[in-house]
């Protein structure tokens, strides 16, 4: 089966371009012939996945800001008509004279799905897969300017998938315009790769952490990020006695890991072996220590009054 898919950013760092990079990669596997579009102009050749990389110059449109190596990352909100009409222009033309797929896969509620809809013209039928952060950051916020982009995407495709209840339940009220949405959408959660992420004993973690930290020392993991020291960090972990809680994701607010952070004294004061690895880029989380305390505090102390949560400025 030919399956052409459209993602139209990067296949490393953040969690639909990992998303896409292991998709397309396990449909290859399986036989199918897959043609990817992305804006990874570095990107790993990939049995059996044909990666366009449409030439939208060098605006990127981006639902959080961001730097992308190469290219002026701009929030979509701040694309002016010309610019976002060239984006999309580009890219359905380039999805005009990409072989004729038998299914395809738009990535993201905007762009992706309207490119699609009209680069595909009934060609072939395509589904929509809701990442969030276009449905949080750009059409919920700015609706008189995208929601239409993201109906003609929506009422263009043969299903809708989220990864998760809450996910859908936020698409169905900001697409409340279009009532046969939510027969359409279906769970898509992001899958795992189970060779990958499965348990180990104690012991055989510690050699896989001590093998990491010898790749980060020799740069062999430098290809996006990397930090001085990341190395020296993780060999001072320990399986077999630290009791470890990994973040890994995209470095603001939105994430919740600015609540983590704050609530990490509370899980310390009752697992004194509990060690934090935050993993990830961005703009940093910045708050004062003091509302770190407050915020433990002030938790410490319902959990023995059981008083109501009372309102504090962070």
């Amino acid at each position: 089966m030919r399956i052409l898919i459209f993602h139209g950013y990067l296949l490393r760092g953040t969690g639909s371009n990992i998303y896409n990079a292991n998709l397309v990669r396990t449909l290859a596997g399986l036989g199918h012939e897959v043609h990817l579009f992305c804006q990874d102009r570095m990107a790993p050749k990939l049995d059996g996945v044909t990666i366009h990389t449409p030439d939208i110059g060098r605006i990127l449109p981006v639902y959080v800001a961001d730097q992308y190596e190469g290219f002026d990352a701009l929030p979509f909100p701040q694309l002016d008509d010309a610019a976002l009409h060239h984006y999309l222009d580009a890219n359905v033309a380039a999805i005009r004279v990409a072989p004729s797929p038998d299914i395809a896969l738009a990535n993201h509620l905007v762009m992706g799905p309207t490119i699609l809809a009209r680069g595909l013209a009934g060609r072939a039928p395509y589904a929509v897969k809701v990442h969030g952060s276009a449905l949080e950051y750009t059409v919920r916020p700015h609706p008189k300017r995208f929601l239409p982009y993201a109906l003609e995407g929506v009422r263009g495709a043969s299903g809708v998938l989220v990864g998760s209840r809450h996910t859908a339940e936020s698409l169905w009220e900001v697409l409340s315009d279009e009532p046969a949405l939510p027969e359409q959408t279906r769970l898509g959660p992001p899958g795992v790769d189970v060779n990958s992420f499965r348990p180990r004993l104690d012991d055989e973690a510690a050699v896989g952490l001590s093998r990491l930290a010898d790749r980060l020392k020799a740069g062999e993991t430098a290809a996006w990020g990397g930090e001085v020291g990341a190395a020296d960090t993780l060999r001072k972990l320990d399986p077999r006695r630290d009791r470890i809680v990994s973040y890994v994701g995209k470095l603001i607010v939105s994430k919740g890991v600015d609540l983590l952070l704050a609530a990490w004294p509370l899980v310390v004061a009752r697992v004194p072996q509990a060690r934090l690895v935050v993993v990830g880029f961005g703009k940093p989380v910045r708050f004062r220590p003091s509302n770190v305390f407050r915020f433990a505090l002030q938790s410490r102390r319902r959990a023995f009054t059981r008083e109501e949560p009372q309102q504090w400025s962070a």
